[in-house]
């Protein structure tokens, strides 16, 4: 896996008076999709172990596994706690500051994990079946084992953690997984499926299952190539699972996950090298200072690019869309995710020549001094530079109804809107109230905005 590091001091702002902050909830209400993927790794996680370490006694005692299941699931989403917090603040700014906060990072998430522990022990006081001691030992290493699969599974993509807090407060980036990946869905409900007791629980995984490959047939941006080799695969899948005993379907779970992982992790830094030369190529004298990468859902052969692009006091936004392999499918031929969306942020469209391994389409360029200036004198707009990775600005920002009127700062990455959206804060004319408690996240542009 290809990690982007984002580097700088890490010293974090406290600011008291400041612009008003937007109370519009930032994030959809209800069943997150990335927390059921989250929930699939732990149900994988202790199945693997189950088969793998657990004795027939364990196995054979009743409704011991379906504890190590919840226990495992439990922990793989108590990172997410967060959200708690950000729901009941109603701010995008302190969404986008404290989700994938503190209980991100292993210093807190580990013994967060250790809660989910509560289900064990209410099982055995219920019902008065005692684990013994190999029984706790596997649900510990399973509490402990979650929160460290939640960080890896979150690091894979864009948004990025910060995992090693206190001692380094750095951004790692993967580029590499979309968000809800569908191959890591569809392998771990085919091969989990198997091993349900419960018709209700067979039911309601096979809907799950059937419902992700159906997503993958109706959304524009999944190639129809994706979407049939995902149908196929979940058919094999079952067929496998089926005839399989537990430890080799979590065998068949595992390699997949690894083959799955390294073809995307291969694709990225593939893609980030055509892109970087490309870039010397078609923009000469413009030093790439980052490229956030995100490949197409169950496609490693497609991927879309920002490229943050500087040129003495020009900054510019550039996106592309890849292909890691061209002669096994061009960048032409790729399919438009983020792209065929209307943006808060104008681009202008680049009439740069395409290749078969890059497709340049559009850029939006502003001076570095203006950027800098609305990120020093606005202490918002210092506390999201601890968020953004691709921070803009706009100075006077868009008149929108309802938005208080003055700058606009956001992060390209999740500009998927005319509007605001959870990555865009509306400052406002004047600073009135700044935010407390900003943590010390390192601004991953600080080597542009200081």
């Amino acid at each position: 896996m290809a990690f982007t590091l984002a580097r700088g001091s890490g010293s974090g702002l406290h600011c008291r008076r400041g612009s008003a902050f937007l109370r519009r909830s930032p994030f959809p209400d209800g069943l997150r999709m990335d927390n059921v993927s989250h929930s699939v790794a732990g149900m994988l996680a202790a199945e693997t172990l189950l088969a793998a370490r657990g004795s027939e006694r364990l196995r054979s005692l009743a409704g011991y596994g379906r504890v190590a299941w919840v226990t495992s699931a439990l922990a793989n989403n108590l990172p997410d706690a967060d959200l708690l917090y950000t729901a009941l603040e109603r701010s995008p700014l302190a969404y986008v500051l404290h989700h994938r906060g503190h209980t991100h990072t292993l210093a807190l998430g580990l013994p967060l994990g250790l809660l989910s522990l509560a289900v064990p022990w209410l099982w055995a006081r219920r019902t008065g079946r005692s684990p013994g001691r190999e029984g706790w030992a596997l649900l510990v290493l399973l509490a402990l084992l979650g929160p460290a699969l939640h960080l890896a599974l979150d690091s894979s993509n864009n948004y990025g953690v910060h995992p090693f807090w206190p001692v380094w407060d750095g951004w790692l980036y993967g580029d590499t997984i979309f968000i809800v990946e569908p191959l890591f869905w569809v392998g771990g409900l085919a091969l989990l499926l198997p091993s349900m007791r419960s018709r209700l629980a067979q039911g309601v995984w096979g809907v799950l299952l059937a419902g992700m490959a159906v997503t993958c047939w109706v959304l524009p941006f999944v190639s129809r190539g994706s979407a049939l080799f995902v149908t196929l695969l979940g058919v094999a899948l079952l067929a496998v699972g089926w005839r399989r005993s537990a430890h080799a379907r979590m065998a068949w779970a595992v390699g997949l996950s690894l083959a799955a992982l390294a073809a995307f992790g291969l694709g990225s830094v593939r893609a980030r090298t055509s892109l970087e030369a490309s870039a010397a190529t078609a923009f000469p004298g413009w030093r790439v200072q980052d490229a956030v990468l995100t490949p197409l859902p169950a496609n490693p052969l497609c991927w879309e690019a920002i490229a943050v692009m500087v040129q003495g006091e020009q900054y510019a936004l550039r996106r592309a869309q890849l292909a890691p392999w061209p002669p096994l499918g061009e960048a032409t031929g790729c399919p438009r995710f983020a792209f065929s969306r209307p943006t808060t942020l104008p681009y202008a469209a680049l009439a740069t020549p395409p290749t078969g391994a890059v497709v340049w389409r559009d850029e939006h360029v502003q001076k570095l001094a203006q950027l800098r200036g609305v990120f020093r004198d606005r202490c918002v707009a210092r506390a999201f530079s601890h968020f953004a990775r691709i921070p803009f600005a706009m100075d006077p920002g868009p008149s929108v109804p309802g938005e208080p009127e003055g700058p606009w700062v956001g992060d390209a990455r999740y500009d998927s809107e005319e509007g605001r959206g959870f990555a865009e804060l509306a400052l406002g004319p004047a600073d009135t109230r700044c935010p407390e408690h900003v943590p010390p996240w390192t601004p991953p542009r600080e080597d542009l905005l200081r």
